[in-house]
């Protein structure tokens, strides 16, 4: 009988240190590229612009740093803006490479001209610190957050207009993090509850998204509008449909705070951070962790990736003496689904050369549901980048009639 268990024990083994080699052969290769220095204090904020040919990061110092991508001079820095009195938690670059938009925590946003760095306009409606700065698709309107509970829209066209009062929307708890729905004119909104809501203009919640067991930090929509990823204090990362309300699966792995999340720009793929320094890579439809990225702080704030998924930027609390974002290279490209009719594979996938991406086996435990969430919920940093949603123009104040 003992040599029985004996040799039992000796087969789950042998089959484990395979299992753990196959998953270590499978995962995705990410290399640490450039260091983007030059900041004075640790990082919070990073964002491409969406040609990507721009990088601007942010954080402690009370700075943006914005550095050229294109290939002749590839991460080299071209200026700074300043003008905040607090650190700087969100930044964004308007879709046509306008303006550069940043929020702090001393209750202020400020608009640059990208190309000039002069200050545009500064919002001081808020009355606590700003957690997003967000544009909607059509570049026209600027959305920002607040842990005042608020979500304020403004007329990009009528910045000059300072007696145009923002549309508001007020919340019922103070606002971690938001994106645009699918739903016309509504919000996903994370707060300080376990339960993600989507809310209209009114500030009541048309649906609850349950599950987590803490407050969430962050949230993101693909850009196709399939995924909604939610990321908790609870550790655990969730992917919803956003159109139904329907749990998907569960992300496990990190072992403390969940702090960002981004979706690639194709949906494959979900990038998110963890207080503890942790940054993980994982395949969406499979839900397995393809890739970890190497340490290089602890206390990771914002991951996203590049337009075109050659690259992620990082922006974490650094252990050394120089501040700034930190590139990565990714054997990922965005993957083109085939043309109907014609046959041949479209050209994409992880190493563009006309296959979709092979993702790795490795990962963490996944758990499904089919367990609706819809009907409408109790009260309850990313991909909130511009998606397919739109915003609603009358109730932003345009003169035209999200």
């Amino acid at each position: 009988m003992k040599k029985i268990i004996f040799s039992l024990i000796c087969i789950m083994c042998s089959i484990q240190a395979v299992s753990a080699q196959k998953d270590t052969l499978s995962r995705d290769t990410i290399v640490f590229s450039k260091l983007l220095d030059g900041h004075k204090a640790q990082m919070e904020a990073v964002a491409f612009s969406s040609d990507g040919s721009w990088i601007a990061s942010a954080g402690w110092d009370n700075e943006v740093r914005l550095h050229k991508l294109d290939s002749v001079s590839f991460g080299v820095f071209t200026r700074s803006f300043g003008g905040h009195r607090g650190a700087i938690t969100t930044i964004a670059i308007q879709p046509g490479n306008k303006h550069l938009v940043s929020g702090s925590r001393d209750n202020t946003f400020n608009i640059y001209d990208l190309q000039s760095g002069k200050i545009v306009f500064t919002g001081r409606d808020h009355i606590s610190a700003v957690t997003r700065v967000l544009f909607d698709p059509s570049r026209r309107y600027l959305m920002t957050s607040s842990l005042d509970k608020t979500i304020r829209i403004y007329d990009m066209d009528s910045l000059s207009n300072y007696r145009k009062k923002p549309v508001v929307m007020t919340y019922s708890r103070p606002i971690n993090d938001f994106a645009l729905s699918p739903a016309k004119f509504k919000f996903m909104v994370a707060s300080d509850a376990s339960v993600v809501e989507q809310v209209g203009m009114n500030g009541k919640s048309s649906r609850a998204f349950a599950g987590h067991t803490a407050k969430v930090n962050c949230l993101a929509v693909s850009n196709d509008m399939k995924w909604m990823a939610t990321g908790s204090d609870d550790k655990m990362i969730r992917l919803w449909n956003p159109k139904t309300g329907l749990f998907v699966k569960e992300l496990s792995g990190h072992t403390w705070k969940v702090t960002s999340l981004n979706f690639s720009s194709d949906g494959r793929y979900l990038v998110s951070t963890c207080n503890n320094g942790e940054v993980k890579i994982w395949n969406v439809e499979t839900g397995l962790e393809v890739a970890e990225l190497p340490s290089s702080g602890n206390n990771a704030r914002q991951a996203v990736f590049a337009p075109n998924m050659k690259y992620i930027a990082l922006a974490t609390f650094q252990t050394g003496t120089l501040f700034g974002a930190n590139l990565y290279k990714t054997p990922y490209a965005v993957y083109v689904k085939p043309v109907k009719g014609k046959g041949a594979p479209a050209k994409g996938g992880t190493n563009g050369k006309g296959s979709p991406a092979k993702s790795g086996s490795a990962g963490n435990t996944v758990k499904g549901s089919s367990t609706s969430t819809t009907g409408k919920g109790t009260t309850g940093k990313s991909n909130s980048g511009s998606n397919s949603a739109t915003v609603n123009k009358s109730a932003a104040g345009s003169t035209k009639k999200k």
